[in-house]
């Protein structure tokens, strides 16, 4: 049916269409107002989101190529930084070259030295180039000047070991700079033996040795000559001058300095100084030194010490017949005596009429002669002698002198030689500085029975590895011994029996017979060392019925066995599953490994862990374990031949920071001392003090009589300071201590043995950790006649005689004048002897041993009344063969990383000191192969330069690309959008014209 069209309908539709012809108008004249296509997101959501993006897209490669301008000015000037660098470097590798040429004399050298240094220090500032306030190779610290100079004088680096990254666009960074290890990387190592600290006055007055050092292939010797005149030099007939013993005011000593200086001027058996420099290192502030011998040319040092086998004559002397006291002797008047030095040189003694100790004064009026009458109670004789050793001499006489003093009538003087000796040698040892391997010293008669015992050994050295295993010798000697290891792994291992000679009365005879019975017995000890100067190690193996490497002092190893326990309070706050920690020390690296209860929880799975952890933190191999046996048994073993230090640190958690899990200490491979063992509430009972010392320091520890280990131990570290490690083990966490048996672990830092001892009271012996004897409480003390002290360290045995029988007097009259004594004939420091004042006039002798021996001490030759109350043998604390602690163990110096800096160092010193072989065949490659990183650096930064140049051409021409497509989409044409106008604006005027003449009104309009 059709619908009925009215009016009001047509007229609605007319203004409908009225309408939208105005709007469409209107929209496009706002449209050339505003020249965009859309106002806002409803005008047209698509086209306004890709707009949004599109804009987003620009503005944010506006930023990225910002940040490649920035990025682009950061590696153009780095690059100008490498080109500064890359001509200082060719400088540096042409006079390297040069420095080689064999012509150049020393002149020549020090100049072109001189020119390196100057050439590091162009390297360093052009290193520390520097653009708007930023350092450009300091990585992200670009605030920190990379590259200063400590106070030593070395280049080191202060920057940050991470590139500035920018963002080059989205969601992808770029680096736009290099940090100062990028070009001078740490992968060069140097080799540095580094001595124990000792005092500034530190002095060493041992006998004569050779000390051999060892560069590669290269070996040089320097002697280091003892300084000991053996007479008082005071123009009078001591007791003890002449008589091949030292004593105190006979001996002077070398300095650190004067060692120093005495290496670096030998060149007697080879410049030493062409090979490594030898300095001393001084730190006036804690009064403490070093000897420090670094390599030149990056190479391995390795450092022995030998007995002087030219021995020197110590004196001419001729000892006179034995003359009965009784009847005294007198010089009858036709007696008459003359010393005839030769050359014409003589002198006329006046003797008739004169006894014989009036004889004795008239010879010591002879320029360069000393005489003295001798007796032993029964005879007399006279001693002659020629203080100038290489000056011989002949005693003419007549009369009853002739026939009964000297028994002829012309006696030749005879040369008196010091004996070859290895007992009180070893400065380098004592230093910690000595890489050959040598065992304890052993009777001449020394031997095992394998059948009973097995001898089992392995050996691991540059990648070799041996065992030596005997059990079917029942008189195993040490020259067999050796024989053995020659022939299983002398390509690689040299073993060598070194002998010392008997001093004194017997068994070696005195062409003087004025040794009393002062008496040293002959010894020997094995020497191992690696042929080519790679490290050792050595340790018994599983196998072994007796642990001979560890008890002649030859095991390298650290050996440990268990069983484990882990601190527990029970149910209290401790958090059990915190790990316990323990700080290993690799030569100058340190290393905290993390143990767990659960995972850790034998001697075996900690030995794992401590060398996989060590391992891992310093990127290479230094450690290894040797599981020995299913009993837990193990070895940790130093694959580089750096000393190795293993000590238990204290929690993570403040709470329980003085407690440490005890890991190292209960398996046997904490360094130093170890003691207690007795119940934590233990008091000290008495008031008294303790001294701590190494080799350098010493701190006094006062100790009240309420005093417990834990409350000891935190003095101890409070007063110490930062030189000794102090650990204690307490299994159930106590506070305060109970009745748990505790125990802990004392060493020095720097790897020193340390020495505890009772300055009063009796604190050491309670908590057990006494490594010293210690004397009676005495008042006056003097030796009587028989009086002779005994002593015992390291395989040797001396004989002190205390008391001159000729004289009828005492050699030392109280205890202070005994210590110097003692010191003297133990020159070596194997051990010192100190008085400690007791007050009320009292004084007690307290022996030690800086190098961590175990002494002996035999008063069995001495009266009742004058015995020290030392008899005995000092307690072992840890140790093992002839140590009384654990004591660390090198053969081969500390391995270090350094750069480019570092290896021109060593190439400035080896063009100082014309080391032209280690220039040529070492360090040429060094410079070479540093070269070829830089070269790797500049490549790399041009890449960079190439690739940021055409990402921001390409963000650029992206921008223009994006920006078209964003107008094409949201700009209005204008031309366009004016037609549309001018048409939409046509066609809404028809509109309102035909509107016009069809919508009329009419009177109906009106009245409805």
């Amino acid at each position: 049916m059709l619908q009925r069209v009215t009016n009001s309908m047509m007229h609605g539709m007319l203004l409908s269409d009225m309408q939208s012809n105005l709007a469409k108008m209107l929209e496009i004249q706002k449209q050339l107002a505003t020249q965009k296509k859309f106002s806002r997101p409803s005008d047209n959501p698509i086209d306004v989101t890709r707009s949004l993006s599109m804009d987003t897209t620009i503005t944010e490669n506006g930023q990225y190529r910002r940040n490649l301008d920035d990025a682009l000015t950061w590696l153009n000037n780095t690059e100008t930084a490498f080109d500064q660098i890359t001509s200082v470097y060719q400088q540096v590798r042409q006079l390297a070259i040069y420095a080689g040429d064999g012509g150049l004399v020393d002149v020549d050298m020090g100049a072109i030295a001189e020119q390196l240094y100057q050439l590091q220090e162009e390297m360093r500032n052009a290193a520390n180039y520097e653009v708007e306030g930023r350092f450009l190779l300091s990585g992200l610290s670009t605030g920190v000047r990379p590259f200063v100079r400590d106070s030593s004088g070395r280049v080191v680096y202060k920057g940050s070991t991470m590139p500035v990254y920018f963002e080059m666009e989205r969601q992808q960074l770029g680096r736009v700079s290099f940090t100062g290890r990028d070009v001078f990387q740490v992968n060069e190592k140097k080799y540095t033996l580094r001595s124990f600290e000792v005092p500034l006055d530190f002095t060493w007055k041992g006998r004569d040795e050779i000390i051999q050092l060892q560069v590669g292939d290269q070996v040089v010797k320097a002697r280091l000559s003892e300084r000991w005149q053996d007479e008082k030099l005071d123009n009078v007939a001591d007791s003890t001058d002449y008589d091949r013993f030292r004593e105190a005011s006979e001996l002077e000593g070398y300095s650190l300095d004067d060692v120093a200086k005495a290496l670096n001027d030998s060149i007697e058996m080879g410049d030493l100084k062409r090979l490594v420099s030898v300095s001393v290192e001084k730190d006036t502030a804690k009064g403490v030194q070093r000897l420090v011998i670094r390599s030149h040319n990056g190479l391995p040092v390795r450092l022995t010490s030998w007995p002087e086998t030219d021995i020197p004559k110590l004196s001419q002397g001729v000892r006179g017949v034995d003359v009965p006291l009784a009847p005294p002797f007198v010089a009858d008047a036709s007696s008459t005596l003359t010393v005839d030095f030769g050359n014409g040189v003589t002198h006329d003694v006046a003797v008739a009429g004169k006894t014989l100790s009036q004889i004795a004064d008239e010879l010591m009026k002879v320029p360069g002669l000393w005489a003295e009458r001798k007796t032993d109670g029964t005879n007399e004789w006279l001693l002659v002698v020629s203080r100038d050793p290489s000056r011989s001499f002949s005693i003419r006489s007549t009369g009853n002198v002739a026939t009964d003093v000297f028994g002829s009538d012309t006696v030749l003087s005879s040369e008196v030689q010091k004996n070859v000796d290895h007992s009180h040698i070893d400065l380098v040892r004592l230093l910690g500085m000595e890489t050959s391997l040598k065992s304890t010293e052993v009777s001449p008669t020394w031997n095992v029975d394998t059948t009973a015992s097995p001898l089992h050994w392995k050996f691991m050295a540059g990648g070799k590895r041996g065992e030596l295993f005997i059990n079917g010798d029942p008189d195993l000697t040490m020259e067999e011994l050796a024989q053995r290891i020659n022939a299983v792994m002398g390509e690689w291992v040299e073993a060598v029996v070194e002998l010392d000679e008997p001093d004194g009365a017997s068994p070696s005879p005195d062409p003087l017979g004025n040794s009393g019975s002062n008496a040293e017995e002959a010894t020997k000890r094995l020497i191992l060392r690696t042929r080519d100067g790679s490290p050792l190690v050595v340790y018994d193996g599983e196998r072994a019925g007796a642990n001979y490497a560890s008890q002649l002092g030859v095991d390298t190893s650290v050996r440990g066995a268990g069983p484990l326990t882990y601190p527990s309070d029970g149910a209290g706050p401790f958090d059990e599953n915190m790990p316990a920690l323990v700080e290993v020390r690799v030569g100058d690296e340190t290393y905290t490994v993390k143990l767990c209860r659960l995972r850790h929880d034998t001697g075996e799975k900690v030995a794992e862990a401590i060398v996989a952890q060590v391992n891992q933190m310093a990127g290479e191999r230094l450690l290894d374990v040797d599981n020995l046996s299913s009993s837990d048994d193990f070895a940790i073993l130093s694959l580089t031949g750096q000393p190795v230090s293993i000590v238990d640190r204290g929690y993570g958690d403040p709470a329980y920071g003085q407690y440490t899990g005890g890991v190292a200490i209960q398996l046997g491979i904490a360094s130093g001392v170890t003691g207690g063992g007795v119940p934590g509430n233990t008091a000290a009972g008495a008031d008294g003090a303790v001294r701590i010392s190494s080799l350098g320091r010493w701190v006094d520890v006062p100790v009240l009589a309420t005093d417990d280990v834990k409350s000891f131990l935190d003095r101890a570290r409070d007063l110490a300071g930062d030189w000794l490690d102090l650990s204690y083990f307490d299994p159930s966490l106590s506070n305060p201590p109970g009745g748990t048996n505790v125990s802990f672990s004392i060493s020095a830092k720097d790897g020193s043995p340390v020495s505890i001892f009772d300055l009063s009271g009796s604190a050491s012996s309670v908590f057990n950790m006494g490594t010293g004897l210690s004397g009676s409480s005495l008042g006056a003390w003097t030796p009587v006649a028989g009086d002779v002290l005994t002593i015992s360290v390291n395989g040797v045995t001396h004989s002190i005689d205390l008391y001159d029988e000729s004289k009828g007097q005492p050699i030392v009259s109280n205890l202070d004048e005994l210590a110097d004594l003692v010191n003297a004939r133990f020159q070596g420091q194997d051990f010192v002897a100190q008085t400690v004042d007791m007050g009320g006039g009292s004084k007690r002798l307290v022996i030690t041993s800086p190098r961590g021996y175990v002494v002996n001490v035999d008063e069995s030759a001495m009266s009742a009344g004058t015995q020290l109350g030392l008899n005995g043998t000092s307690s072992s604390r840890g140790g093992y063969g002839p140590f009384n602690q654990r004591v660390q163990v090198r053969t081969l110096g500390n391995q270090t990383k350094q750069d480019f800096f570092g290896v021109m160092d060593d190439l400035i010193n080896a063009v100082r000191n014309e080391d032209r072989r280690g220039i040529s065949d070492h360090l040429l490659k060094k410079v070479t192969d540093w070269g070829d990183n830089l070269l790797r650096c500049r490549t790399e930064c041009g890449a960079l330069i190439n690739r940021y140049e055409n990402t921001q051409a390409r963000l650029k021409q992206n921008n223009v690309n994006l920006t078209e497509l964003q107008s094409k989409i949201s700009d209005v044409d204008l031309a366009e959008a004016a037609t549309q106008f001018q048409m939409a604006q046509a066609v809404y005027q028809a509109s309102l014209a035909v509107i016009a003449r069809i919508i009329q009104p009419t009177l109906v309009d009106f009245l409805r």
